[in-house]
């Protein structure tokens, strides 16, 4: 997972470098998270939260049933521009933007 951050990373970057000659990096910088607690939860909505990957799985049909599982990875931290405190346990989804993990949770 640590080198998966890492590809992205580098991949925005090239992307900021060269964005002529990178067109489909945008669709790697996105991941789907879970809000974790690492040592104290914040307590005000716009806040730096840690976040570790997971997976969603399930049949690929309208009206099919999503589980979301595999908690993967060494935690990362991710910035909530919501209006709200997402419990510890949230799924959300993280946009890499400049460099910068963000993701909104309104409640």
């Amino acid at each position: 997972m640590h080198n998966d951050l890492r590809m992205i990373r580098q991949r925005q970057a090239d992307q900021i470098d060269f964005p002529e000659q990178s067109t489909a990096c945008a669709a790697s910088t996105t991941l789907l998270v879970q809000t974790v607690t690492i040592t104290t939860y914040p307590t005000v909505a716009k806040s730096i939260y840690a976040v570790k990957t997971i997976t969603a799985t399930g049949p690929e049909t309208e009206g099919g049933t999503v589980t979301l599982s595999g908690v993967t990875g060494d935690p990362f931290f991710a910035t909530n521009l919501g209006s709200a405190i997402p419990p510890t346990g949230t799924p959300t989804v993280a946009n890499l933007i400049g460099g910068q993990w963000v993701f909104i949770y309104n409640g």
